[in-house]
């Protein structure tokens, strides 16, 4: 995350509209350089290590306070949206946290 640019939001519309980080310039952003479907954001994230394991992990108090989020009920989109982050950095550690093998994204 070496580049910083301004991200915002764009609102989801009509189901099955796709949902768009749009960074400055108009380009569509994700931690994949691409867009999430309405579908994607409606898996919800599962943790998968018990607290013991999660406790050894080296994660910072931002990635921490995403995987408090993680209850096995909220979807990804409401996580971004009650995280206060922008949804690109959000987005880009809860899939840190899928690399990780700390979480899983369920449909």
């Amino acid at each position: 995350m070496g580049e910083s640019c301004a991200v915002r939001t764009l609102p989801l519309g009509e189901p099955g509209e796709r949902h768009r980080l749009e960074a400055e310039g108009g380009d569509d952003i994700s931690p994949y350089g691409r867009t999430l479907s309405s579908r994607e954001l409606q898996s919800v994230p599962r943790v998968l290590k018990s607290v013991a394991e999660i406790s050894r992990l080296k994660i910072d108090h931002r990635t921490g306070f995403l995987l408090a989020h993680v209850d096995g009920v909220q979807t990804l989109e409401e996580i971004l949206d009650v995280c206060a982050m922008p949804p690109a950095e959000a987005l880009s550690l809860i899939f840190g946290l899928a690399a990780m093998g700390a979480i899983e994204l369920e449909s």
